[in-house]
């Protein structure tokens, strides 16, 4: 599946709260697939899905977390008959279900750049350009977002939106960080917020919406 790449050759993500989770070959296959699909920027998009896990407390993999999140890859847009295309029949066109499908199918091998990103976060060699973001989408489906979550945030502009939700605000800059082999890794030393916030207050409903279900 991913060559000869094995669980010692991969860290740990970590969180300031104690939190703990060894990545494994197949979080990695799964998040390079949504890397390279995706679009944005690309160490901003493994980061932000480190963050999600945090704020989610995800119990699962890490790959069914992103799979779950990630459009191009989540298995209930992969069918022109599941709900999601069958109310949304412009997102499910012939060449879209055919590049869900290379996007669920591609191989480590297939991946190129993504997967070389993808190891350098997960052996933390990989700043973090986003810290503190939880989602990210196109700037079309981010606006709409923002305006039913004013408590959110962008804290990158970069292809896509990556947005801090409420619960991830007040965090820490390096609230969450991969370890490897002795080597710690997390928000790059220049970052900084965007100077500008939407809305003040959170709306607590619909904080939890995945911006992707809607690409």
């Amino acid at each position: 599946m991913t060559a000869a790449l094995r669980a010692a050759d991969l860290g740990q993500i970590r969180t300031k709260d104690g939190r703990v989770y060894q990545i494994t070959p197949e979080d990695a296959l799964w998040l390079a697939r949504a890397v390279k699909y995706e679009g944005g920027d690309p160490a901003a998009t493994a980061w932000t899905y480190a963050q999600r896990w945090a704020l989610k407390r995800w119990s699962g993999t890490l790959a069914s977390l992103v799979r779950a999140h990630s459009q191009p890859i989540n298995p209930a847009w992969d069918e022109a008959s599941d709900p999601n295309c069958v109310n949304n029949p412009d997102r499910c066109t012939s060449a879209a279900l055919a590049r869900r499908h290379d996007a669920a199918t591609a191989m480590w091998s297939e991946l190129g750049g993504a997967a070389d990103v993808v190891l350098a976060f997960a052996q933390a060699r990989l700043p973090n350009p986003a810290p503190r973001a939880t989602d990210f989408a196109d700037a079309i489906v981010s606006r709409g977002f923002l305006t039913r979550n004013p408590g959110a945030r962008v804290v990158l502009e970069r292809g896509n939106w990556y947005i801090a939700e409420v619960g991830a605000l007040d965090w820490p800059t390096n609230f969450v960080e991969v370890v490897f082999r002795g080597a710690t890794s997390g928000a790059s030393a220049s970052w900084t917020w965007l100077p500008w916030a939407v809305g003040a207050g959170a709306i607590a409903a619909g904080v939890g919406f995945a911006l992707s279900r809607s690409r």
